[in-house]
């Protein structure tokens, strides 16, 4: 089954121990392996994926017998390595894993076929196992079969798989334990490819020994394989390598990243073609390394009366730039910014930003500027001039909505305007004399082309016609022709008076229902409406006005207190009242017995009379036959209350016409007292 497996990595399909690195990350979000605090590391094997926690313990998942939890079992979620802990870096081969502790001994564990494990032995190892006679490791690595170590003295040390001599030690055969890479010092970085090898020096040259095929030694080709260390043509000042399944990565100071070695796969070199390469090519259009953004101004567009378009370019040569366009009206003199925008990425990005309110007819010098972590950059100064304006701003005032009479000198007046260039204040008076454009009143407003608003403005307090007059200005300083609104101020309530039935304040009837009459005035505005009211109930609407009478008023015994109201156009009112007493002048007799339960006559009862309309209040006793009467009564309802010891108090409610006599019988009842 192996040797399927490493039929399927060969050729096209490389590529996957890429793709399982990209997997690795999302499979440890699910699964809850933390990635918080002590450089924790992930590493990739052909089916197996492999997590450094930040306590110095592994974990592993995919593959079975290359997980090193003790069993040959496939696993979809992490399981921890057994028996190992103090981890400080972690490595994956194609069927085995590495491990290098704080002590500097490196442990490895999986398929051992061809002695990647380093134990003298080829025996799969399901458990971690340490590698054989190694010690002071500062960096592992790994290959397809094959084991790299780097020590703290700068020396490379490799074993496992050998055929390719990707051991570098000058042969074909494979080790079992861990052998010096020859000819090779001052070593400090390491990293492993399939079947090759690289290392990279303090010098920042870079060395790589084994398979040679696509070129990935990067020596211009000169062997199909190697076992002594060879040098990557014309390459210097690198810092990092790294190595795919036929090619070799480097980066460089500058930020550069260069490739050799197998292109025909999918274009993995990054120099835009399919093509092998045996030398180092730069990768296209990458940049690691940031550097000052570069900037250029180009020609406004969009420019009108109060605004303008700024355009440039700015390339971010790899790094997040922030940019922004500076202009003022003086040349060399920048008084305002523009918003900014964020850009990236090592192509030119056009960058178009909207200015306004500017002046008309003004020239305006801005550039370009723009700022990443390495510094700031300005493009070059150009130049617009706004367009210039000659016409007058257009505008309208209402007050009130258009009312033609108000009580309130204080009035809300409507304004609009419109103008090209914008509109950038307004002059409300009373007089109609034409201000300047320097005159103390404008009210400044944020320039606009469309302005609308609703003000409070106080007219002065004596009642008559009051013109409100406004006048607009625009950016450009035109003042426009006023526009003005009318309103009638009156604050004096109007004159009633009522002169039908009687000019008197009170008015004595038989009748059951009544009309009024009367006259009101008003100096500043006309009365508008008559009104009536009558506080026993009852409303309505008079006809006429100057002259005026309500319909059939009905009235209810006793006073009845009608008001009359005139209301003007401007909303003020005035009232007159009359009391009216419904009557026909005749007295009338409340009379009656007081008895008990048994029909027994009640005497020396309190007798209590109330008028609900009258006000009258009477009092009297009852004899000893129980009989009471009151006299000399006014139509009205009344209540009648009856009091005694012993007894319960009575209350009855009696209503009287005029001249009526009314004979009642009032029970009371005992109060019974417990214990009796």
């Amino acid at each position: 089954m192996r040797s399927k497996l490493f039929g399927i990595i060969t050729g096209k399909h490389w590529y996957l121990s890429y793709l399982i690195c990209f997997i690795i990350l999302y499979i440890l979000a699910v699964h809850g392996i933390s990635l918080a605090s002590v450089t924790p590391q992930v590493a990739g094997g052909w089916y197996h994926s492999i997590a450094l926690k930040s306590d110095g313990t592994v974990w592993a998942w995919g593959s079975g017998g290359t997980l090193g939890d003790g069993t040959t079992e496939e696993r979809h979620f992490p399981v921890q390595v057994s028996g190992l802990s103090g981890v400080t870096a972690i490595a994956g081969g194609e069927y085995h894993t590495i491990a290098l502790k704080s002590d500097g001994t490196v442990w490895a564990w999986g398929f051992n076929e061809y002695g990647e494990l380093g134990d003298e032995t080829t025996t799969q190892r399901t458990t971690p196992v340490q590698v054989n006679g190694l010690s002071s490791v500062t960096t592992i690595a790994g290959g397809a079969s094959h084991t790299i170590a780097l020590k703290s003295d700068g020396t490379v040390w490799a074993w496992g798989y050998n055929y390719y001599y990707q051991l570098g030690d000058g042969t074909t055969g494979e080790r079992h334990s861990p052998v010096q890479v020859s000819g090779l010092s001052d070593v400090t970085a390491i990293a492993g490819g399939r079947y090759h090898s690289i290392a990279l020096k303090s010098d920042g040259t870079v060395w790589a020994w084994g398979n040679n095929e696509y070129g990935q030694l990067g020596d211009g080709r000169t062997t199909l394989k190697s076992g002594n260390p060879l040098q990557a043509s014309g390459l210097s000042g690198v810092t990092a390598v790294a190595g795919g399944a036929g090619h070799t990565i480097a980066l460089k100071s500058d930020g550069t990243v260069w490739a050799w070695g197998n292109n025909r796969e999918a274009g993995q070199l990054g120099d835009g073609t399919t093509t092998d390469r045996y030398t180092p090519v730069q990768v296209s259009n990458l940049i690691l390394r940031t550097t000052n953004p570069t900037v250029t101004t180009n020609s406004a567009t969009n420019v009108s009366f109060r605004s303008a378009t700024l355009n440039g370019n700015v390339n971010a040569n790899g790094a997040s730039t922030t940019a922004w366009f500076e202009y003022g009206v003086t040349s060399g003199v920048y008084n305002y910014t523009s918003a900014t925008e964020t850009v990236s990425g090592i192509n030119d990005t056009t960058i178009s930003m909207d200015v306004n309110g500017l002046s008309s007819g003004t020239t305006y010098y801005y550039r370009i500027a723009a700022q990443n972590s390495e510094g700031t950059s300005y493009g070059d100064e150009m130049s617009f001039t706004t367009l210039a304006d000659a016409l007058t701003p257009f505008c309208s005032i209402s007050i009130n909505s258009n009312a033609a009479y108000t009580n309130n000198p204080t009035v809300i007046i409507s304004l609009s305007a419109s103008d090209n260039s914008g509109v950038t204040g307004y002059y409300l008076s009373l007089d109609s004399t034409v201000p300047s454009i320097s005159d103390d009143g404008w009210t400044d407003i944020t320039s606009t082309t469309d302005y609308y608003a609703d003000v409070s403005y106080a007219l002065s307090n004596d009642d008559g016609n009051k013109t409100v007059y406004v006048w607009f200005k625009d950016d450009s300083g035109n003042i426009s022709d006023a526009a003005s609104d009318s309103i009638i101020l009156d604050t004096t309530a109007p004159t009633i008076n009522i002169t039908s039935p009687t000019p008197e304040d009170t008015y004595t009837t038989s009748s059951s229902v009544i009309a009024i009459g009367g006259t009101a005035s008003d100096s500043t505005s006309s009365v508008s409406i008559i009104t009536w009211s009558n506080d026993k109930g009852g409303s309505g609407l008079a006809s006429g006005t100057t002259s005026w009478l309500t319909s059939s008023i009905s009235l209810l015994n006793g006073e009845n207190i009608i008001t009359v109201t005139a209301t003007d156009e401007a909303g003020n009112t005035g009232t007159d009242q009359i009391t009216v007493i419904l009557g026909s002048g005749q007295k009338g007799i409340i009379s009656g017995y007081v008895i008990d339960k048994k029909d027994n006559p009640i005497g020396s009862a309190k007798i209590r009379l109330k008028g609900a309309n009258s006000k009258v209040l009477k009092k009297t006793v009852s004899d000893e036959d129980g009989v009471f009467e009151f006299t000399d009564l006014d139509a009205d309802t009344y209540t009648i209350t009856a009091i005694k010891n012993g007894y319960k108090r009575v209350k009855q409610t009696v209503t009287l016409e005029a001249g009526e006599e009314k004979d009642i019988e009032i029970v009371m009842k005992k109060v019974i007292r417990k214990g009796r």
